[in-house]
């Protein structure tokens, strides 16, 4: 059943309030992207793996990653090197051979 009126109140001309409403709603979305664009940029370029270890694992939620750096990436070859082969053949790929085969020689 039609709403009495409807058709005249869809069709009508916009209010110049609700011109300036959606003006000004378009308004803080440009410059609400233009925000997020500018604190992207300056967030600065990705992090390096270099001197890292970093290892994907399948996990309950999709993939899980492990990334380990300096210190903490040798001693994690040296002890997990040795248990895990996803562990041992990131260690190997990213130049932590010495680690995984000094953990292999004392175990």
């Amino acid at each position: 059943m039609p709403v009495e009126r409807h058709w005249e109140r869809v069709n009508a001309p916009l209010r110049s309030r609700d011109r300036a409403v959606l003006l000004w709603a378009g308004v803080a979305v440009v410059v609400a992207a233009v925000a997020l664009a500018i604190v992207y940029a300056a967030k600065g370029p990705a992090r390096s793996n270099a001197g890292c270890v970093v290892a994907v694992f399948p996990s309950t939620m999709g993939g899980a990653s492990l990334r380990s750096c300096g210190h903490a990436a040798h001693v994690l070859c040296r002890t997990q090197g040795r248990v895990d082969p996803r562990i041992r053949s990131a260690c190997l790929a990213q130049g932590f051979a010495a680690d995984v085969r000094r953990a292999a020689a004392a175990g």
